[in-house]
């Protein structure tokens, strides 16, 4: 924000203030321009009449007196039609008096003067200006401005029906976060009502929210509903899992039914499924047959899986000799072993 010193009266404004007072008339105030013209140090403010390079006029909209001798003037410049960044280095207001001429009233200088930019329907920018007189005797002059720089009806219906850009297209609003950074205190008010279209178009509402677990759309969230019914699968997943596990650790594994060598006793077997050797010196308890060759015996106890392996358990043997040897069977029944058959 640019700042400015304390607005100086012409010496026709002292006129007019005057004249105000003597003859018990408005004073009107019924412009205010702005100059891209710095006047020097040393220049006779009081005796200019004009500004110089005045770059635009507008209606003041308000004006009061404060305190009993403060002349307060409200204006407002926007960049409505400015086709080239300028500074304002310099703000002439205008007034006159009931009946008469409009002449140079008061002349503001910029110490840091606000820029005014180009004119821009994505960035509208504008300035307001409260612009302070000491006048004695103020309160005895009444002041006002021309009507058609006041709001009017039609300005009161144009913000209760705002028109702007619907398109909910913004440059530079492409995600909420970008949308967020565009909300800044004292805002234009319309431009408020375009991009808050355009922001709106990142924020998920209700119709949004998928209830079911089949869409392929990444960019919708999924129900609360449906994480109950994703949690109550994984609960069931894990119960089955772990009855799984438990089956399994009760089934028989690859060392449960297989001998990991080949066998010279079959009294002394405690698997289902052996090599015998034949060959061995040490070989016992086998027919004749299947002495010099290789068999495959078979152990099947007679409780299944809870007496495999228990040699005091009942339980049937069968010898399966190569070469043609033959197939023989015994029992072990009551502490004893019946002859191979």
């Amino acid at each position: 924000m640019g700042v400015y010193r304390a607005a100086i009266v012409t010496e026709n404004g002292q006129n007019l203030i005057a004249q105000a007072l003597a003859n018990e008339k408005p004073l009107i105030f019924t412009s205010a321009k702005t100059s891209s013209y710095s006047y020097p140090v040393g220049t006779n403010v009081p005796a200019l009449t004009g500004l110089q390079d005045v770059v635009q006029s507008v209606m003041p909209f308000d004006s009061k007196v404060l305190g009993g001798n403060v002349a307060q003037v409200s204006v407002r410049f926007d960049n409505d039609g400015v086709d080239q960044t300028y500074r304002i280095e310099t703000i002439g207001l205008y007034a006159k008096i009931e009946g008469g001429t409009e002449t140079l009233f008061s002349v503001t200088q910029a110490t840091t003067p606000d820029e005014m930019p180009v004119q821009s329907d994505v960035s509208p920018s504008a300035y307001i200006y409260n612009i302070q007189h000491t006048v004695q005797n103020a309160s005895q002059i009444t002041l006002t401005v021309n009507p058609a720089g006041t709001a009017t009806v039609q300005d009161i219906m144009d913000i209760e029906s705002p028109e702007f850009d619907d398109s909910g297209t913004v440059e530079g609003i492409s995600s909420f976060p970008s949308f967020l950074e565009t909300m800044k205190s004292k805002m234009n008010f319309f431009q408020f009502f375009r991009n808050l279209k355009a922001g709106l178009q990142f924020v998920l509402h209700a119709g949004q929210i998928v209830n079911n677990c089949v869409t392929d759309n990444s960019s919708l969230p999924l129900s609360a509903a449906q994480g109950k019914v994703l949690k109550d699968l994984y609960t069931q997943l894990y119960s089955d899992l772990n009855t799984t596990n438990n089956n399994l650790s009760k089934a028989a594994i690859k060392s449960d039914l297989f001998s990991s060598v080949y066998i010279t006793n079959p009294n002394t077997c405690t698997v289902p499924f052996s090599l015998v050797n034949g060959w061995h010196h040490a070989i016992t308890n086998v027919p004749d047959a299947a002495k010099g060759k290789y068999s495959i015996l078979l152990s099947i106890w007679e409780n299944g899986a809870s007496d495999t392996g228990i040699l005091t358990s009942n339980y049937m043997q069968v010898l399966i000799t190569e070469r043609g040897g033959g197939i023989f069977t015994r029992m072990y029944i009551n502490s004893a072993w019946s002859d191979w058959a």
